[in-house]
């Protein structure tokens, strides 16, 4: 798997945090648990700004994929666990 140089690369502040095009992007979007943890943070703080504010947040499409995965275990920790995952990573303040 190759990586291509992308200038800031795991900067929360980014417009992308994974990048489409990109092969070692687009399948970190699939595998979550390679993603260390400043690139978890950064999705997991954009996982809730999509799910409150809207999808407008997202900037690709391997960002969406990563997002959807993420959700979904966001509900899980919600539903089954004393978790509140929307504070996660200092989420929501």
């Amino acid at each position: 798997m190759s990586h291509i140089y992308h200038p800031n690369l795991g900067d929360p502040a980014r417009p992308a945090i994974l990048v489409d095009g990109c092969p070692a992007c687009e399948q970190h979007a699939r595998n979550l648990y390679d993603l260390d943890e400043t690139f978890t943070r950064a999705l997991w703080r954009k996982m809730v700004a999509a799910n409150h504010d809207g999808m407008d947040c997202l900037r690709s499409k391997a960002e969406r994929i990563a997002v959807d995965q993420l959700w979904k275990f966001a509900l899980i920790l919600e539903r089954y666990t004393d978790v509140n995952p929307w504070t996660l990573f200092g989420a929501a303040e």
